[in-house]
Formats: C-alpha cells, sequence, structure tokens
C-alpha cells in the first residue's frame, strides 16, 4: 500500500470522523439500554437528545468531508485506499 499516496487533508478528514463517531458512542453508552427505554423504566432527557442529535449530525458532516476527500484520492482499488487512509490517520504524527 506505499504506492498509494494519502494527502493530509484525507487523514485530517478520517481523523475528525473518527473523533466524531466515538463522541456519538461515548454519549449513547451513557444511555439506558434500549429494553429499559422501551419498557418505560427509563427515559431519555431533552439534554441528552440534543447533545446525541447535535453529535450524530456532527458526524454526519464528518463523513460527507471524510468522503470528498475519499474521492481525491482516486478510483482505485477502494479497500487498499480505505485500509490506507485509516493506517495513515491511526498512526502517530511523528
Amino acid at each position: 500500500m506505499a504506492d498509494i499516496e494519502i494527502t493530509p487533508e484525507a487523514i485530517a478528514a478520517q481523523r475528525a470522523y473518527d473523533q466524531a463517531d466515538a463522541h456519538v458512542r461515548a454519549l449513547t453508552d451513557q444511555l439506558p439500554p434500549g429494553t429499559v427505554l422501551a419498557s418505560g423504566a427509563a427515559v431519555i432527557s431533552d439534554e441528552q437528545r440534543e447533545a446525541l442529535d447535535k453529535a450524530r449530525t456532527a458526524r454526519l458532516d464528518a463523513l460527507h468531508k471524510l468522503r470528498e476527500e475519499r474521492a481525491k484520492l482516486g478510483p482505485g482499488n477502494s479497500i487498499a485506499i480505505e485500509t490506507a487512509l485509516r493506517e495513515a490517520a491511526r498512526t502517530p504524527a511523528e
């Protein structure tokens, strides 16, 4: 995968998406289980719902930016490009 050139913008977009996704997961982890919500034994507060909605919107925006940057990397083997992009984004900068 060394022949795939990953741009700094694509790396930044992948990192932004990863961060936004982690934030959504952290918020959902704080919510009661779906079965508890369905039984009526717990509810999601307006504040929790608003925070989750904002986080999901931010994640979707980050995904759109990631897709734009990914498209600029070329139409080649998409699995190889996706893998190279993720590896580049998750490797600490020197």
